[in-house]
């Protein structure tokens, strides 16, 4: 069971399916009957346009992709890379950090070498040195994303091999994410569905559109348990998850280790 299903189970164990009915109800449009069932509204609704936005503004998944194959469109200030989908695995970059790139063998191995050193031995200790040494690295972190995987560099001399440092959104099915952060997922899940119940069914009781005998006094004592949803929402969101986020993910983890020890 994936990180959604699980979510989903949650929510019709824990919320009243009258309720979820009325708040997540279909209509026809013009004629055109919306035949979703109520489970796909309620992961459209709930988890794809609420929770799941939120989640890939707070961070997804830190990745290096390599752009050595990949043109460059040089512009009069710096240069732009168009990032292909399949690169991101069709997911979309929500921030970039650096862009590393490696300018072969050290300069000082390099000019001598070419300095025309024509002994055997020589040359093989030269590349005994290059292999030890590994290629020079070079990095810049001025650069911004200026359109969905779309990024530029006032850094003109990007040549060799480059590698972008950046942070996807969250895999569509949450597969990204340790199966032991599931349980937090489900209650965000759970309070941001809560949430829209509440504010759905009020917003509509308050219209008339749903007849005042259809909310017994259960399902009324149950809805009003909900206001605080939304609170509850945010506060595991900025808390508890923003600490999954960054441990959750390998090159986030590993990065802070090193700047605490």
């Amino acid at each position: 069971m994936n990180a959604i299903d699980y979510a989903l189970q949650r929510i019709f164990n824990e919320v009243p399916r009258e309720l979820l009915s009325d708040a997540f109800s279909t209509f026809s449009y013009f004629g055109y009957r919306d035949s979703r069932e109520l489970p796909d509204v309620i992961e459209d609704d709930v988890i794809h346009n609420k929770v799941m936005l939120d989640l890939n503004r707070l961070g997804g998944e830190q990745v290096q992709l390599p752009l050595d194959q990949m043109h460059a469109r040089t512009i009069h200030d710096g240069v732009i890379f168009e990032i292909p989908t399949h690169l991101t695995q069709g997911r979309k970059i929500v921030s970039v950090y650096s862009l590393d790139y490696y300018l072969g063998h050290n300069s000082l191995g390099a000019g001598q070498y070419a300095s025309g050193s024509n002994s055997a031995l020589k040359r093989d200790g030269m590349r005994m040195m290059n292999a030890a040494s590994g290629p020079t690295s070079v990095g810049t972190s001025r650069i911004r994303l200026i359109a969905p995987n779309t990024i530029f560099t006032p850094e003109t001399s990007v040549t060799g091999y480059r590698t972008l440092r950046c942070l996807l959104e969250n895999d569509g099915q949450l597969a990204n994410i340790a199966p032991s952060a599931h349980i937090v997922f489900g209650d965000m899940v759970v309070y941001a569905c809560k949430s829209l119940v509440y504010n759905r069914i009020n917003i509509r009781l308050g219209e008339g559109s749903i007849q005042p005998g259809s909310i017994n006094g259960y399902l009324r004592g149950a809805l009003d348990d909900f206001a605080d949803a939304e609170e509850m929402y945010r506060e595991l969101r900025s808390g508890r998850w923003q600490k999954i986020a960054v441990f959750n993910d390998d090159l986030t983890r590993q990065q802070l280790t090193r700047t605490t020890l």
